[in-house]
Formats: structure tokens, C-alpha cells, sequence
């Protein structure tokens, strides 16, 4: 089931700039939510869970990692507020 195993790989990676990163916790986050979907319909398939168990771990590590090196994913929930606001000094995405 799970044909690209490398996309798993290397995920605490610290070369991995914020963009690179993010599209790799997107590219993975997809993937958990199809397989997610898959299991709806083939609970049975027990291969599909292990794979969803790692995807969805490999998935959490990414978003640690970013947060760690880049501010929150999101204004609530899990991640901590790092006592600053970084994201004003950056450039605004209509500068880029």
C-alpha cells in the first residue's frame, strides 16, 4: 500500500528550509487523509492501518519539527506560543 516510503524518510531533516518543509507536511497530510478514507471503506485491511500509523506519526514529527524552527501551525491547540511574533518580520505574501 504504501508506495512511496520515502516521502517518510528524513523527516527531522534540519536542512529542510519552510517552504520545503511545509509542502512536505501537506504531501503527507494528503496521504493520511486518502488513507484514512481507504480504511473508511477496508477496515479490514490491515496493512492500510500500520501504514496510517506511520504516516500519521511521520506526520506529527513533521509538524513538530516545523514548529520548532518556524512558530506555530495554527493559533490554537497543541502548539505552544514561543513568546514572540516572528511572522511580522517576514515577508508579507504579497511581497514574494
Amino acid at each position: 500500500m504504501m508506495r512511496d516510503r520515502d516521502m517518510m524518510n528524513n523527516c527531522e531533516d534540519e536542512h529542510l528550509d519552510k517552504h520545503e518543509l511545509m509542502k512536505r507536511i501537506q504531501e503527507i497530510g494528503f496521504y493520511a487523509v486518502d488513507l484514512n478514507l481507504y480504511i473508511d471503506n477496508f477496515p479490514e485491511d490491515q496493512q492500510a492501518v500500520k501504514d496510517y500509523k506511520a504516516i500519521s506519526n511521520a506526520l506529527n514529527n513533521l509538524k513538530r519539527v516545523y514548529e520548532n524552527y518556524y512558530g506555530p501551525l495554527k493559533n490554537f491547540g497543541d502548539s505552544e506560543f514561543p513568546g514572540e511574533w516572528n511572522y511580522v518580520n517576514e515577508p508579507w505574501p504579497w511581497e514574494n
